[in-house]
């Protein structure tokens, strides 16, 4: 079992419309309120796929109350503890006209040190655990240390654990990640390095294990011992990009939850992105499309700018 870990869970509210012409008026459709954070999409999308995942977090307030009862309702698996704070609220607009996806995420506010220590006690306590996520940003006052503590108790238990966590990309793989995980600007806001590739390297240098780099629509990289890897999507892939981050994540756990070989992790986590990208909402896929091949995936020959 994949256990995902969302230290600022949120209710993420998606509306969509036609395009935006600020300073208007605009009529939409109802919008759309789900229980979100990275991590839990993470879970969904493994879920979804028949595969084993419990989402752990913790909530509070009128908007936590909201959270767990529409995750009971989608039928995630799920450990939800009590905040001390309520759950921050993020607000999505969609444009149906040319994909932009436009995100209002409020900060999030510290849980209380109580809840803290809860969620590392509930993970330790998981006795079925193939391999952790720690997902997401982190809420006001959180230390970066507090994703450190994961991975060290992950790694204690000899347990594979992904970090995809903007804020905390160096202290995880200090403390040993498995794999660390971001798109190319937060490589980039956490190493001091421009270039994808670069900023990987320091990844690796810091201690992790493995990195993968995400770079939109120029695709995607991994570092590890045996040197790049790289994926381009063979074609573009128009929709709501919101949720492809989460995609690829839990396509990585997935093959580290069962020891998959390296060279088939990118062209599923290629495929994934582009079918969380096709599907309306973060932590959905739409596999309408065949997902890219290897031989597809691997196409082309400078993904992510040197």
């Amino acid at each position: 079992m994949i256990a995902a870990v969302t230290l600022n869970p949120a209710v993420d509210v998606t509306v969509e419309i036609e395009r935006l012409h600020p300073g208007e008026t605009h009529r939409t459709a109802t919008a759309v309120r789900r229980a979100g954070g990275k991590g839990v999409n993470v879970a969904r999308v493994l879920h979804a796929q028949g595969l084993p995942a419990i989402a752990i977090a913790a909530v509070g307030g009128a908007p936590g109350k909201e959270f767990a009862d529409e995750i009971r309702a989608a039928g995630v698996p799920h450990v939800l503890i009590s905040a001390d704070a309520p759950t921050r609220i993020t607000r999505t607009l969609y444009e149906r006209a040319d994909g932009r996806a436009t995100v209002f995420a409020e900060a999030g506010r510290h849980p209380g040190s109580a809840a803290l220590e809860k969620l590392v006690d509930l993970v330790d306590d998981l006795s079925d655990v193939t391999c952790l996520v720690v997902a997401g940003s982190l809420p006001a006052g959180m230390p970066p240390t507090a994703v450190e503590t994961f991975v060290e108790h992950a790694r204690r238990r000899m347990l594979p654990v992904l970090v995809d966590a903007a804020d905390a990309m160096v202290g995880a793989a200090r403390a040993g990640a498995t794999l660390v995980k971001g798109n190319a600007e937060e490589v980039a806001r956490a190493t001091g390095e421009a270039s994808p590739r670069a900023g990987a390297r320091a990844l690796r240098a810091a201690g992790a294990e493995r990195v993968v780099v995400t770079c939109g629509r120029e695709g995607m990289l991994l570092l590890d011992d045996d040197g790049l890897r790289t994926a381009v999507p063979d074609r573009e892939i128009r929709g709501n990009a919101t949720g492809a981050g989460d995609a690829v994540s839990a396509s990585l756990a997935a093959h580290l939850a069962v020891g998959a070989p390296v060279e088939e992790w990118l062209p599923r986590a290629l495929g994934w992105a582009a079918a969380a990208v096709r599907a309306p909402l973060a932590g959905d896929l739409d596999l309408g499309d065949p997902m890219p091949s290897a031989s597809e995936a691997l196409r082309g020959a400078s993904p992510c700018p040197s």
